[in-house]
Order: C-alpha cells, then sequence, then structure tokens
C-alpha cells in the first residue's frame, strides 16, 4: 500500500517536471518508465518521506553517563533490601507510597533473588527527588541496573533475563 501512494504521489509531482522537458504526462512510454522505477526501487522515495530517526546513542550515552555517576547513591551496598549486600547483581527499583505495581515489583524481586545472586535497594520517588531527577525516572516502579532504566513493572523474567546480560 506504502509503494502504491509512493509511487502515486511521485507521478503527480514529476507530471511538471514531465511537462517542463516537453515530454507529455499523458505520454504512456513516460507513465510506464516512471512507473516501472518506482516499483523497481521505491527506496529513495521512501527515504524522502521518511527521514531516519536521529541516532539515539548520544541520549544512551548520557543515560549510561548519569547511571554512572549515580552508581555509588543507587546501589549501595549498606542500603540492600533485598538479597545479599555482596551479591553480584546490583538492582535499584524506585517506588512511591500506595502503589500496588511497586509492591509486586518488590515481591518479584525478593522470588528472583532466590535464583539469582541480587541485591536490590528501594529509592522512594516522593523522598528522593534529587535523585530521581538525576537519574531521568518518571514513574514507579522503575527498575535501574547499572546500564539500563526499564519504566513501570514488567514481568520478573525480564528482569531476570536483562540480569543475566
Amino acid at each position: 500500500m506504502i509503494r502504491i501512494f509512493t509511487a502515486g504521489l511521485l507521478a503527480v509531482l514529476f507530471t511538471g517536471a514531465a511537462q517542463a522537458d516537453g515530454v507529455s504526462s499523458t505520454d504512456p512510454a513516460f507513465a510506464a518508465e516512471l512507473r516501472a522505477a518506482l516499483l523497481a526501487d521505491p527506496e529513495p522515495v521512501w527515504r524522502a518521506f521518511n527521514p531516519p530517526a536521529p541516532d539515539d546513542r548520544e541520549h544512551i550515552d548520557r543515560d549510561l553517563a548519569r547511571l554512572a555517576a549515580a552508581a555509588a547513591e543507587l546501589f549501595d551496598p549498606t542500603a540492600t533490601r533485598i538479597g545479599s549486600p555482596e551479591a553480584e547483581h546490583p538492582l535499584a527499583l524506585f517506588v512511591r507510597p500506595d502503589c500496588p505495581d511497586c509492591e509486586r515489583a518488590k515481591d518479584d524481586l525478593r522470588q528472583l533473588s532466590e535464583n539469582i545472586d541480587l541485591r536490590v535497594n528501594f529509592i522512594d520517588i516522593t523522598r528522593q527527588a534529587d535523585l530521581v531527577e538525576r537519574i531521568g525516572v518518571d514513574m514507579a516502579p522503575s527498575y535501574v541496573l547499572p546500564n539500563m532504566i526499564v519504566r513501570g513493572h514488567v514481568p520478573v523474567a525480564v528482569i531476570g533475563k536483562y540480569l543475566s546480560k
């Protein structure tokens, strides 16, 4: 469908250019050639109407720098609430009061800590606004790992997979 729309749009746009060059837009040979060219390679037209998304690498690098700068505060072993302070995999769970999904996330992480060497710190977003702003967390629960932020409650298997990478 996109190819047909794109081809039709280009045909309309090129009609004026073709008439300026002395080729009639009703010339069957021109129409057939244009159609064949657009059907054979619609990629340039697609790119013209759908420019690539900006490179997210800059945003990713900025987020990783924020996490690295706050790592001592996020993953402080003395603040461990689930697991052992010496555990291999640190995680900070951003929570807020009266949050059913936050309680589910805590329960999930307790269960996960039975199978993965995990330590979890809880960070109350209503009490640590400065840290919340520096990290860029905008909801609870949010799972913060040393190399990523996962916003919203997700199945425990997903967090387990992220931790095993």
